[in-house]
């Protein structure tokens, strides 16, 4: 029932066209949410007890960013989370083996 000041309607059910008459396509991508069904980590992400999530079609790596911290939150807390511990103990191993092989060159 809103209206604008020229007494069109605001919202409508009729499929949007621009104004040639061609239809006003949004823009879909090929991004997958990281907890969808088909992701690679889905077996990783079952034994945590994540939930699947069904959006195929982000737009950028960005959009699956925003998507991931604004309807996931505490999964992407928790990716991150760990994410971080994995390249803390990547470094803390490489710097183990540089440490090593300082020692043995003596």
């Amino acid at each position: 029932k809103k209206t604008r000041e020229d007494g069109s309607r605001v919202f409508t059910t009729r499929v949007p066209r621009d104004a040639k008459g061609k239809l006003i396509e949004p823009k879909r991508g090929a991004v997958k949410c990281l907890l969808h069904a088909d992701g690679p980590n889905r077996a990783e992400y079952d034994a945590l007890g994540f939930a699947v999530c069904g959006k195929p079609n982000l737009t950028s790596p960005f959009q699956l960013r925003r998507h991931m911290q604004v309807r996931h939150k505490v999964e992407w807390s928790t990716i991150e989370e760990e994410r971080q511990r994995k390249e803390k103990e990547e470094e803390r191993a490489f710097q183990r083996s540089i440490v090593k092989m300082a020692s043995a060159s003596k």
